[in-house]
């Protein structure tokens, strides 16, 4: 640190400069080398607490006997110090902190610091930790970074500033500076995101149908705790894995684990969401040995006892009884013990090539990574949920309300006057806020909802001007709910939007004339709603800023310089669940020089399928020594994916990695993209593959398709 020079500082007042500050220890504010020099000496404060602890001078903390001893924990400037309660760590720490002080030149800002005792610490011991440090018998801090640091037996107490800092930001808006649209995106967005990071760590205590669209914080707290699940089971040897599988779960997995004996709130909640994380986990077949047949959950979309055969495997097999030494399924075993249709599904599951270990994967995603919103998703579909068809209908009825092109004040209006909640004077009238429950345009019924909107006489004379009088002869008759339920089945999304505009504008016009004593002809209702639908519509539609062309495609001439060019392709046949791939050889006059086509059973996902193709072409180039300079296909997700080499938990990226695994033995060889139009030839053949039963190979010229 005496190599090290500091700046002078001097204060900026009324454009002139006053003073001279020689600062001598702390970051520095917009000094770029200061937050390095203090990971510097952050690390030498560590490495002076693991030679005590090495040393046996000072004792970290363990939560159970075979649990890593813990002895400090760092984040930013803060310093989180663990030691046993006794005079030789006092005395250890003292120590380091006097030579970290002069050999750092920093100061440890005892003021505010705190200390925690456990229960049982002897009040001497107490004293003397306070004496040396200089430290005030005051309450452990309540929060640290945002969390409670200690939980109280009552969860509701140790969570009420969430509530509170709620309440606080109700309380600062004003409720007249927003529409209800504006209000649903403020909770949604603001509101709903507070909780947020402590459901990441706890388990908060807890106090469709024409839902409004807010996220249910029951679920998303359990999909925020499956992903601190998810980083314990995909990182084994993490500090907090380290510790938890050692108080928790010595001999098993997480997804095994059990909460034992006093566990942690902390503990608890993680297991909570443990187990939705344990739902919507598959396996991903390598090379099969880690997998039981009929135990674990490794074939899409069938879970638990799915095996209908008279002859099921024995329950002893593991999954690499089915399959091949070359890593593929061995269908005369999977038809000893699977019916056809079972075959199918097995066929559709691909086998890792290369890299053949089998791994649990998240299936909610194609990435097979873990993420919130899919989580989130999956504990929403899990709770009961009525099965009636009824129920259906009314999911649809709801979606086709929220999916509409109508503005949102419009939509919440629509959601409002089917949830009888908009203030006719028949619902005011039983309230007692006003006297009469009759139509105040009318004045001949009551107004309900439905006489409002659809049967007051002026109402009427404004549908007959509208686009929609043919239907609402065909249904005033019914009641409200089975009136938009009858349109819906009739109008197109767009022809929805204005619907919902003329109704709204209905509601205007109706509160025009009984507040205002305004009326409008009942021919321009119509006009108006249509004017307003058609200038939102605009309104959203943002211009094109700069000159934007579509993405070039490289045309077959454009590689005519090259020597020989592969071209690459792969189609699907869901029906009878096969796929087959094509492959053609141009020269550099663009002449064909050879041709391959090969049908595989199952049905896989198109990128698996095209991914599969550029694998098979490479091999098949290098097994025949094809000195090919570039390969084209027309799937460009796999050409960019393929460049960037960013690989996660998908099949696909398991197909990528043995293609990646290929091109290292073909150094010079080269995977671009080409439009489909482009690629016609080698997707013919892959068409041709389908109506194959083994793989062929055409030399000098293609068979006429």
């Amino acid at each position: 640190m005496n190599c090290l020079t500091t700046t002078n500082l001097s204060f900026l007042l009324n454009g002139k400069v006053f003073g001279s500050l020689n600062p001598s220890r702390g970051l520095r504010q917009g000094d770029s080398l200061s937050p390095y020099l203090f990971i510097l000496c952050a690390e030498g404060l560590s490495s002076l607490l693991r030679m005590r602890q090495d040393a046996h001078i000072l004792n970290g903390i363990a939560i159970s006997r075979h649990a890593p001893a813990i002895s400090h924990l760092f984040f930013v400037d803060d310093s989180l110090l663990f030691c046993t309660a006794d005079r030789n760590s006092c005395l250890a720490l003292q120590d380091v902190f006097n030579i970290y002080s002069k050999a750092s030149e920093q100061a440890i800002n005892f003021s505010k610091s705190y200390i925690l005792f456990s229960p049982n610490t002897v009040p001497d011991i107490r004293a003397l930790f306070f004496q040396i440090f200089n430290l005030e018998d005051r309450p452990f801090g309540c929060k640290y970074l945002g969390l409670p640091q200690c939980l109280t037996r009552s969860k509701y107490h140790s969570f009420t500033y969430l509530s509170d800092k709620v309440a606080s930001v109700l309380r600062s808006w004003s409720s007249k500076c927003f529409s209800r649209a504006g209000k649903e995106v403020l909770l949604k967005a603001v509101i709903q995101a507070i909780p947020a990071y402590a459901m990441a760590y706890f388990r908060l205590p807890s106090k469709f149908k024409g839902g409004l669209g807010f996220r249910s914080l029951v679920h998303f707290n359990q999909a925020m705790l499956a992903k601190q699940a998810w980083r314990v089971l995909q990182n084994p040897d993490s500090l907090l894995s380290r510790i938890l599988k050692a108080r928790y779960f010595p001999r098993s997995s997480i997804l095994e684990a059990v909460p034992g004996h006093s566990p942690s709130f902390s503990w608890r909640s993680i297991l909570w969401g443990r187990d939705l994380m344990a739902s919507g986990l598959i396996w991903k077949v390598g090379n099969g040995y880690g997998i039981q047949t009929l135990g674990d959950h490794w074939l899409p979309n069938h879970r638990f006892k799915f095996f209908t055969s008279t002859n099921p495997p024995p329950s002893s097999h593991t999954l690499s009884f089915f399959l091949t030494d070359s890593g593929t399924w061995d269908v005369s075993k999977l038809q000893s013990y699977f019916d056809e249709s079972m075959i199918h599904d097995i066929l559709a599951v691909p086998v890792s090539g290369f890299y053949g270990h089998d791994k649990l994967i998240w299936e909610k995603e194609n990435s097979g990574c873990f993420t919130v919103k899919s989580a989130y998703h999956l504990a929403f579909s899990n709770q009961d949920l009525p099965s009636s068809s009824s129920f259906s209908e009314s999911k649809k009825f709801w979606t086709k309300i929220w999916s509409s092109s109508a503005p949102p004040k419009v939509k919440l209006f629509v959601w409002r006057l089917l949830s009888k909640a908009i203030p006719v004077a028949f619902s005011l009238f039983k309230k007692c806020v006003i006297n009469s429950p009759l139509c105040p345009v009318c004045k001949m019924e009551n107004e309900t909802t439905k006489h409002a909107l659809l049967d007051c006489s002026r109402v009427r004379k404004a549908w007959r001007y509208s686009r929609f009088a043919d239907y609402y002869d065909a249904y005033k008759n019914l009641d409200i709910d089975g009136f938009f339920l009858g349109l819906f089945q009739t109008l197109d999304k767009h022809d929805i939007g204005i619907l919902f505009c003329f109704i709204w504008s209905l509601w205007n016009q109706r509160n025009n004339f009984v507040h205002n004593q305004y009326t409008v002809p009942p021919k321009e209702v119509f006009d108006w709603a249509l004017v307003f639908y058609f200038k939102f519509l605009d309104a959203r539609q943002h211009p094109i800023t700069g000159s934007q062309s579509a993405p070039r495609s490289n045309s077959v001439q454009s590689y005519s310089s090259i020597g020989l060019k592969l071209f690459i392709d792969a189609t699907i046949d869901s029906i009878n669940r096969r796929h087959s791939i094509g492959l053609v050889v141009l020269d550099a006059d663009n002449a064909v020089k050879a041709g391959f086509s090969a049908p595989f059973s199952g049905l896989v996902p198109p990128a698996v399928a095209e991914a599969k193709a550029i694998f098979q072409a490479i091999h098949w180039a290098q097994l025949i020594s094809l000195p090919v300079d570039v390969l084209l296909t027309d799937c460009k997700s796999i050409v960019d994916k393929l460049n960037s080499c960013n690989w996660n938990n998908s099949v696909l990226d398991d197909v990528l990695l043995s293609i990646n695994n290929l091109l290292s033995f073909s150094p010079r060889l080269a995977i671009s993209y080409i439009s489909r139009e482009n690629n016609v030839l080698a997707h013919n053949l892959a068409k041709l593959g389908l109506g194959l039963d083994n793989e062929l190979v055409w030399n000098g010229s293609l068979p006429s398709i």
